[in-house]
């Protein structure tokens, strides 16, 4: 049966009938990249991922969030970022266990903002205090994102969203999903609850 397997040098190929014997790496395709120096460097921090993502996007890397990155609170207020920058910050502390608290007060942030940060709080547990004070989340998108988050994450307890410009039927869903939250601040919106 000279048509069935062969083993050769330990690795088993099938013949073909034109006797050309193919490679062991022929006989699979994987989604398996690798590098050419055998591992990337490990980066336990996240500060190479954030400075790559800021080269990707033509960002000037935030120094104070880099320095800062390994702190248990995050404080990032009135640094004006735009949606760029929350994206770059977000994608790197998606595996942070260091920090617990984050502070995004006064950014000017939006709803699409409000997206990326959404993934972040729904992929990292560890953050346990998030105060988005001072933006501009209330309406449709934002609020929903918001709303999103807050039914699904379960390690959120103190969320502080006042100031953000929220209407009557923005503050009637968010008051909706806070059930899962111990503490909320909803002030300085076009309703006190």
């Amino acid at each position: 049966d000279d048509d069935d397997v062969s083993i050769d040098d330990g690795v088993s190929s099938s013949r073909s009938s034109d006797n050309n014997p193919r490679s062991f790496h022929e006989d699979y395709d994987t989604d398996i990249e690798t590098d050419s120096d055998g591992h990337k460097d490990h980066d336990p921090t996240g500060r190479q991922l954030y400075r790559e993502l800021c080269k990707e996007a033509s960002l000037i890397p935030c120094s104070y969030f880099l320095a800062h990155i390994q702190d248990n609170e995050m404080i990032l207020r009135y640094h004006q970022f735009n949606t760029e920058d929350i994206k770059a910050i977000t994608k790197t502390l998606v595996t942070n266990l260091s920090i617990d608290h984050l502070y995004l007060d006064g950014n000017f942030l939006q709803e699409q903002a409000t997206k990326y940060i959404t993934q972040l709080i729904l992929t990292n547990d560890s953050i346990t205090e998030l105060s988005l004070a001072d933006n501009r989340l209330g309406g449709n998108e934002g609020t929903k994102e918001i709303c999103r988050m807050l039914t699904l994450n379960r390690n959120l307890k103190k969320l502080n969203l006042s100031g953000n410009k929220f209407n009557e039927l923005d503050i009637t869903q968010l008051i909706e999903a806070f059930e899962v939250n111990r503490f909320f601040s909803l002030t300085k919106n076009n309703r006190t609850i």
